[in-house]
């Protein structure tokens, strides 16, 4: 079906595949192709959708999308049905819903007569009768794939090998498995950058099956990658560290299901090269002392949750999703030495970056009055110290980000981020002479590398407090306490 649109003066342009109806209403509408028919049900012959409109200019951009999505979906069939194992799968199954084995042709064709002698003897079968019912006077070569698979099995022209068979599977069904095997259902965040991975690959070289991807395919998501702006960065390109990560889990894909699978094939998204690789980063200095300091009276005048937040981060060197999702039951204000217990919890649910990231970490300074501040502002049945960040099954620190750092940047005239806390912080604990493990444990770190890394419980709350304080009056905080 086609209709006609003028365009401009004398010029008229006729569009396929849209069907108007008498009601004006226009719909896509295409003939399924014969090599992809059977994957549909035996009476359907066409693809027909709404395209929602009665303009024929409207309905010709949907239409054109609408085309381009359909043609993906039936070039996924077609790798789907041209894979060697597919192929002989498929002709496997012909052969058993005939009630035929592999190499069983001879048992119809030839049976021992009489005193001896022997004659053909043609005996019937569900198979034969299948075939000459489908391909009467059709020539061999032009029979379906499937079907001269399954009679080469049935001859013992081909043998029937199915330890050597292995299933062959698309990229995105790949990516699903991987992800459901690293992360969660409910950690959506985990979840993104594989998505957003796999949606890369698709628009550069399809979604085809893992055995049909090359070397030379990787390197053109990479230099796709290269070369795509970065959201939000005024056309700029993405960085090289940036297309990196993108690539590792469409890598990390393929070393899955290859290893998962006993699959034989290349992962040719393992080394792929970037040029100059990690020499356009940017730096991400930290926080200077005087910074800091002008920060303080602000963050006290605010008074109100998010500038606690920003003093939890500030004097505690934690990580955003660390501080933004605490629990009470995680804070501990009467202890000996007041502290907060980063773990896992009901809103932070995702695998921590290491098991280093499980630890406790005294309060001092800012952190600490800002979790007096919380507690006397929330209400007693509370279940998290940042409410508006943080409920059950809810992990809103993106949105976090976005806010503070828009406030800090503005406050002190800067382009640094929330992140800048943590290297100061470690500037800071440096800077009083404590040994390397201190700040390692406070910043969640593992602590250093050998097999000596993971003996003992790490340094004692005492001790932590007693090099922390040190930053603090360093500071000259000690006023906030008072």
């Amino acid at each position: 079906m086609a209709i006609s649109v003028c365009i401009a003066s004398g010029l008229t342009m006729v569009a396929e595949y849209i069907q108007q109806v008498p009601s004006g209403l226009c719909y896509y509408r295409r003939s399924i192709p014969t090599d992809v028919r059977h994957h549909y049900k035996r009476t359907q012959t066409c693809v027909r959708r709404s395209l929602g409109t009665h303009d024929k200019a409207v309905a010709i951009h949907k239409a054109t999308a609408m085309n381009r999505d359909q043609e993906r979906i039936w070039s996924v069939m077609r790798a789907k049905d041209a894979s060697p194992h597919t192929v002989t799968i498929e002709g496997k199954a012909i052969l058993d819903r005939h009630g035929v084995a592999p190499a069983s042709a001879d048992q119809y064709r030839r049976t021992e007569i009489g005193n001896g002698d022997h004659d053909v003897l043609f005996v019937p079968n569900e198979f034969e009768s299948y075939l000459d019912e489908k391909y009467i006077s059709v020539p061999f070569d032009r029979w379906e794939r499937k079907d001269r698979e399954a009679f080469e099995l049935w001859t013992g022209e081909k043998p029937w090998e199915p330890e050597k068979l292995t299933r062959e599977f698309l990229l995105s069904e790949a990516v699903e498995q991987y992800m459901d095997y690293t992360w969660r259902p409910e950690n959506r965040k985990g979840r993104q950058r594989p998505r957003l991975a796999l949606r890369y690959v698709v628009e550069v070289c399809g979604d085809k099956l893992l055995s049909q991807y090359t070397r030379s395919d990787a390197n053109k998501v990479r230099d796709y990658l290269l070369n795509k702006p970065a959201r939000g960065k005024k056309g700029r390109p993405l960085k090289t560290d940036a297309v990196a990560r993108l690539l590792t889990p469409i890598r990390s894909t393929f070393t899955h299901m290859i290893k998962e699978h006993g699959l034989k094939i290349e992962n040719h998204f393992k080394g792929v090269l970037i040029k100059d690789r990690g020499k356009d980063a940017e730096e991400r200095p930290p926080f200077a002392e005087d910074e800091l300091k002008r920060l303080v009276p602000l963050c006290q005048e605010m008074d109100d949750e998010r500038r606690h937040l920003i003093g939890v981060l500030m004097d505690t060197g934690c990580r955003l999703a660390d501080a933004s999702t605490l629990m009470w039951r995680d804070v501990h204000l009467d202890a000996p030495v007041p502290y907060i217990a980063i773990r896992l919890n009901d809103a932070r649910k995702d695998p921590l970056k290491s098991k280093a990231t499980i630890r406790d970490v005294p309060l001092v300074g800012m952190a600490l009055w800002a979790i007096k501040r919380r507690r006397e502002q929330c209400p007693k049945d509370a279940k998290y110290v940042f409410p508006t960040y943080a409920q059950d099954d809810v992990n809103k620190s993106d949105s976090a980000s976005g806010a503070l750092n828009k406030w800090v940047q503005k406050a002190l005239n800067t382009d640094k981020v929330l992140y800048c806390f943590r290297h100061a912080m470690k500037d800071r604990i440096q800077n009083t002479g404590a040994p390397e493990y201190i700040y390692r444990h406070v910043q969640g770190w593992t602590d250093g590398v050998g097999s000596a890394a993971g003996y003992g419980k790490g340094p004692s709350l005492n001790t932590l407090h007693e090099w922390m304080s040190k930053v603090v009056l360093a500071m000259g905080e000690t006023k906030l306490l008072l």
